[in-house]
């Protein structure tokens, strides 16, 4: 049995010294700042998407990147549509990309990257600031400043179904069965078909 002694003073040894090491590690940061030097092409990161097959979608003050773990590449909008390339919320149905912009909704296609440009300086006044689809994804639902505004989104098209004009959402959500629900100006809202025919509805809580 002496053979064993020396393995087991090497067990404690190891023992002793993992748990002096244990808490050193466990004081060092885990996040890592990503800036210019990184190769970001510009540090005002506004919002950001990641598909499954690794590729970086990322929004910023002056526009729209695709970062393939290497490059940096900028997606170019049409210079005569005049889109603000301030972009504030991105999201993806896994077919395409769709960017809300200050002054526009962009669509862009993870199969051939060409866009479809959905803008309206009205309805999109200030800007998308936040993007839901239906669970089936036949319906997104955008919110600006001005209210909502819903779209057909079958096959990657966009047609104005609706808008909800209100102010001062929170947050919101798409029921399976269609129904929006609306937190804004401390009370919780129902949408199902048009405001203009008494279908929003407030709950109230006792």
């Amino acid at each position: 049995m002496q053979f064993l002694k020396p393995i087991k003073r090497l067990a404690i040894l190891c023992f002793l010294l993992f748990q002096g090491i244990s808490p050193a590690l466990a004081q060092q940061p885990l996040w890592r700042s990503l800036d210019v030097e990184d190769g970001v092409p510009d540090p005002s990161v506004t919002s950001f998407q990641r598909l499954p097959n690794g590729l970086l979608f990322i929004g910023t003050s002056s526009g729209l990147y695709r970062f393939d773990g290497l490059n940096y590449n900028k997606i170019d909008f049409p210079a005569s549509l005049k889109i603000n390339p301030f972009i504030n919320c991105i999201t993806t149905d896994g077919s395409y990309i769709f960017a809300g912009a200050r002054n526009a909704l962009v669509r862009y296609s993870l199969k051939d990257e060409s866009l479809l440009i959905f803008k309206n300086t009205q309805t999109f006044y200030a800007g998308v600031n936040k993007m839901i689809f239906s669970y089936d994804s036949s319906m997104m639902v955008c919110y600006t400043h001005a209210g909502f505004i819903l779209l057909d989104s079958r096959n990657g098209n966009l047609r104005l179904i609706d808008s909800i004009p209100c102010s001062g959402v929170m947050d919101f959500r798409i029921a399976r069965d269609g129904v929006i629900y609306y937190a804004a100006q401390r009370n919780l809202y129902s949408y199902v078909g048009s405001c203009r025919d008494n279908h929003c509805h407030r709950f109230t809580f006792t």
